[in-house]
């Protein structure tokens, strides 16, 4: 089995890849929600606000999921 070299030929170490844009704007916008309903601190009623938020969106999801017409090719035989 060959070996992967731990540092380049430089001697410097390897660049870790970096994580999708995606993923950036998710945690941002995440920790906005955070900031928003959890602001006087961690309470039953910031827990409920943000579990509306979450519902919201999970139904705008699935309301687009539903509304997509490619999805009826998925697994097909071209």
């Amino acid at each position: 089995m060959k070996r992967r070299r731990r540092f380049a030929r430089d001697g410097s170490l390897p660049r870790a890849p970096s994580p999708p844009r995606a993923a950036h704007c998710g945690a941002l916008l995440a920790s906005a929600a955070n900031e928003q309903f959890f602001r006087g601190g961690a309470t039953s009623t910031g827990l409920h606000g943000l579990a509306w938020l979450l519902l919201a969106v999970a139904a705008m999801f699935l309301l687009a999921c539903a509304a997509d017409r490619s999805l009826s090719r998925v697994g097909r035989d071209l």
